[in-house]
């Protein structure tokens, strides 16, 4: 293996701050939460009002005993059932058996024209439907039967036909969506399109895309010739029953494709398993929108939206805040402003996940109901502690915004900006403190639910030698480690996932803060002339550098300074020739000389001092002091080599962020810096002999997607991608 160095490097960085977008979401209508493609949580308004019309005819005035229908007015039913049990409709119509004549299914289907353009509809038919030839060879038309309809092809003027929904209905009807499921088989649906066997899309755009367009869509049991297969789920049709299995055991939103897809497939497989045929149909009428069912969230799940809706709310206000800051030209005030979006952000991110997680508790409650006694009791367990953390975390959000609400001083003092580097910093702990008590909080719940599952699965009787082979026993522990694996499995892959979504959410939130920091360490202030005195000691004639001495606010600091041996002599006997420009940074622990600048009396004549008596030189650009710190003439940059040892990337930037050394503020080097330090031939390692190293590998600050960060290679000048961490794969 390759032995890896690394340097650390101190320099000026500017500052790159990226706001996090802000969306109020509108409270009224119904709405959905979707991933937008850089994976935030917005929410979409769907729908104003949505109705549903639900229809079931197992009697008919009109037909023979053996015309009737048995299960019909169930599966209606059952339809019914679920959408009031688990889905957000403002109003169900329902209309079954001698209730469900020709003129009352059109009365209803007309009377949903007074809905908005922004409604939604779905209606819900099973009973008869019937397919008769088109005149001279045309295409097939399709028909429901109501209650006082006929399956009499001189009588079709007493059924609804498609030819009707399509041209008629459809069009009267106002509602950007609507959404037509027939249990029943026949042709003649009028289908502009059908549907693809392309995966609907979940994420923000497509469903933004839905949300803006209209459609008709159609979805029936089954073709023309074909039969509705009874004895499915529940004791339902086949067709039904799937349809309402979907719908119950959805945990998020479902679109109308979404719901053809599954049951075309779902639904051919049962009854091919049956040696029968049945192949449902899906399509659009006309429009390229997407009918959606919204689950009915909990109450809890409520409360935490709401809370959600409010931080977007305040980020929205603190947004216009900065802009009107901004037109001020309150650079403090602005800052102070950007900060606590950032901080507002970060507490909608964990609202944010505290709502996922209350949305997997209630499934996971779900599958804890068909469980033991001590399973429920641990479930309410968890409630509590979820409940008490939110309230824990509320009340550190109230005080972050009452601390937050202070105004900082003015940037335009060194003095300021070392206040507001330490105000700064503390934001930023109290973030990383959060959101790493958050992780172990929620990695502590999430392993317990999971080892109480499997402890409950190998909790079998001991070996009973009097009754049982060990042959037998052996038998018995390999079938529950069989079932105990999977969960085992799912365990792990959930607990890195979480792991893996609050340390890239925890880095997104403290990421603007560290570049903020590093913009003020960075940042450069002036010293007046007048308050400086400054006395040269003697020169190097072999570096051409000058030792002075410079003091300033009450400061002595030792100096050197680069002057050629021609000006060297002149300018040591008369100091007054040169005129001194200190630089000051600030830092957390205070403020730090950076160097100084010396103007001589020709044009552009300048020369720098940088702090620190000669100690070592190499001769040529570099410089190094007592404390080992290696200092670029040329450039202004500071090196500092890290421990002799082989070393990951991450090993070597926690070292670097740990270096308190000289004020602080360093980092790793850019690729283009460590080329920059690389000399062929220079050296034992093609660098200045003043970094004191055995190996040829330098860890770079860039890193390359998750896993890999950028590598230097001393021995020959070598840039590649290594890998992060010894323990990736």
């Amino acid at each position: 293996m390759k032995t890896r160095s690394f340097l650390a490097i101190f320099l000026l960085i500017s500052l790159t701050l990226i706001l996090p977008s802000l969306l109020s979401a509108g409270t009224r209508g119904i709405s959905v939460v979707a991933k937008t493609a850089k994976g935030q949580s917005q929410n979409i308004q769907l729908y104003d009002y949505t109705a549903a019309l639900i229809i079931g005819i197992d009697r008919y005035e009109n037909l023979s005993a053996s015309e009737q229908l048995t299960y019909a007015v169930k599966d209606a039913k059952g339809v019914e059932k679920v959408l009031r049990d688990g889905f957000q409709f403002n109003e169900i119509i329902t209309l079954y058996n001698g209730q469900a004549t020709r003129d009352k299914i059109m009365q209803a289907l007309y009377g949903f024209r007074s809905l908005t353009p922004d409604g939604g509809v779905f209606v819900y038919f099973a009973g008869h439907g019937i397919t008769i030839p088109g005149a001279l060879g045309g295409k097939d038309l399709g028909y429901l039967v109501p209650y006082d309809g006929s399956l009499n092809a001189s009588a079709m003027y007493k059924n609804i036909s498609m030819q009707q929904v399509k041209s008629d209905i459809c069009v009267s009807i106002s509602a950007k969506h609507v959404f037509f499921v027939f249990d029943a088989c026949f042709a003649g649906l009028m289908l502009d399109t059908r549907a693809t066997l392309s995966k609907p899309s979940r994420d923000f755009s497509y469903l933004k895309a839905i949300t803006d367009e209209q459609v008709r869509q159609v979805l029936t049991a089954g073709s023309k010739g074909e039969t509705v297969l009874d004895g499915g789920p529940g004791g339902h049709s086949v067709f039904t029953g799937r349809l309402i299995q979907f719908l119950e055991n959805a945990e998020d939103y479902i679109t109308a494709r979404e719901l053809g897809q599954y049951l075309k497939k779902q639904v051919y497989g049962d009854a091919a398993a049956r040696g029968h045929t049945q192949r449902p149909v899906d399509g659009e009428i006309y429009g390229t929108g997407d009918f959606v069912f919204v689950p009915d969230l909990k109450k809890k799940g409520r409360e935490i939206s709401a809370e959600v809706d409010a931080l977007e709310a305040e980020l929205v206000r603190l947004k216009r805040l900065k802009k009107e800051a901004a037109q001020a030209q309150d650079k403090s005030r602005e800052r102070e402003i950007e900060r606590r979006q950032l901080i507002k952000d970060a507490e909608l991110k964990q609202a944010q996940i505290r709502r996922r997680q209350k949305e997997e508790e209630v499934k996971r409650e779900t599958q804890a109901a068909l469980e033991a006694k001590r399973f429920e009791e641990g479930r309410k367990q968890r409630e509590a502690e979820n409940d008490q953390r939110l309230a824990m975390l509320r009340s550190q959000a109230d005080k972050m915004r009452q601390e937050l609400s202070q105004d900082l001083a003015g940037g335009a003092t060194i003095e300021s900006a070392v206040a507001e580097l330490r105000k700064i910093n503390e934001q930023r702990n109290k973030i990383d403190r959060e959101f790493s008590t958050e992780l172990e909080r929620q990695t502590r719940n999430l392993s317990a639910f999971y080892d109480k599952q499997i402890s409950r699965i190998m909790d079998i009787p001991p070996w009973d030698k009097e009754f049982e082979t060990k042959k037998e026993y052996e038998d018995r522990i390999a079938e529950v480690e069989l079932k105990a694996t999977p969960i085992r499995q799912v365990k792990e892959k959930e607990l890195a996932s979480l792991q893996h979504e609050l340390e890239t959410i925890r880095e997104d939130q403290i990421r603007p803060l560290d570049q903020q920091m590093e913009a003020l360490a960075g940042k450069r202030f002036i010293v007046p002339a007048s308050q400086v005195s400054f006395k040269f000691i003697r020169y190097n004639l072999k570096s051409q550098m000058m030792l002075a001495t410079l003091t300033s606010n009450g400061t002595t600091e030792k100096l050197l300074i680069n002057i050629p041996k021609r000006k060297a002599r002149e300018y040591k006997y008369n100091p007054q020739l040169l005129v001194p420009e200190v630089l000051m940074k600030a830092r957390l622990g205070g403020i730090k000389f950076d160097k100084a600048i010396f103007h001589g009396p020709g044009e552009d004549e300048t020369y720098i001092g940088m702090r620190g008596g000669i100690v070592v030189s190499d001769g040529t650009i570099y410089l190094s002091e007592a404390n080992g710190i290696v200092k670029d003439s040329r450039t202004g940059l500071e090196w500092k080599a890290g421990p002799d040892m082989d070393t990951d990337w991450n090993e070597a930037r926690s070292w670097v962020q740990s270096l308190n050394l000289d004020g602080g503020g360093w980092r790793m080097p850019t690729m283009d810096e460590l080329e920059g330090l690389y000399k062929k031939g220079v050296g034992e390692r093609n660098m200045t002999p003043l970094l004191k190293t055995t190996g040829w590998w330098v860890w770079s600050g860039e890193t390359k997607g998750s896993s890999n960060a950028g590598d230097f290679g001393f021995n020959g000048g070598i840039q590649i991608e290594g890998v992060k961490s010894t323990l990736d794969p």
